[in-house]
């Protein structure tokens, strides 16, 4: 997704641009997190991803390129990024959680079962 903010937004951020002037943006110094270089667009999504500060930067890209690619790429990312994806993940992580836990209790449980009917 990264790549794709290149494409959008990237070379739009940067100290000085006029679209910037007065916002949010600008007035939090959020320079930094741009989509003008790889690093700095990878920076960006993972501080999307963690919802920091999320209107901040899609009023910026509101206020530079418009309301068509700011809402399909932010709404984009937020849809297949921040609900699916990481949905994904914790399902993921939750059911091995799990498994591991049913598989200990399991093998406590099978292990105490011969022994018992041996007596």
């Amino acid at each position: 997704w990264a790549s794709v903010g290149l494409e959008v937004l990237g070379g739009v951020w940067h100290r000085g641009a006029e679209c910037l002037a007065g916002t949010r943006f600008d007035e939090s110094d959020y320079y930094a997190n741009n989509f003008n270089d790889m690093p700095s667009a990878l920076v960006t999504c993972w501080e999307l991803i963690c919802l920091n500060n999320y209107q901040v930067f899609m009023n910026a890209g509101f206020a530079c390129v418009g309301i068509l690619p700011t809402s399909l790429f932010f709404g984009g990312f937020y849809l297949m990024i921040v609900f699916l994806v990481m949905n994904l993940f914790t399902s993921f992580v939750l059911d091995a959680v799990t498994s591991a836990f049913d598989h200990a209790d399991g093998s406590t449980a099978g292990a105490a079962t011969p022994d018992a009917a041996a007596l």
